[in-house]
């Protein structure tokens, strides 16, 4: 069960870190061609709030997993 824990969890870290690199080289485009948002301010703005939005989850993520990985050693 713990490792099933875990392994959820490092799925979930690779998966935000993948969404975070999609989001900053894919949304300025899909911004620019499907919202025809042309000022690149605007751009930068709402990718970077999305990536650090990303990051920031990350982080959480990360604490996550450092204190599963005290739980299993201390259980151990």
């Amino acid at each position: 069960m713990k490792y099933l824990k875990m392994i959820k969890t490092i799925v979930i870290y690779i998966l935000i870190v993948i969404a975070a690199l999609v989001t900053r080289i894919l949304l300025p485009l899909i911004l620019h061609v499907g919202l025809k948002i042309y000022s690149r301010p605007i751009l930068d703005s709402i990718s970077y709030l999305l990536v650090f939005s990303f990051y920031f989850y990350f982080l959480n993520i990360k604490a996550q997993v450092y204190s599963d990985i005290v739980d299993f050693v201390n259980l151990s």
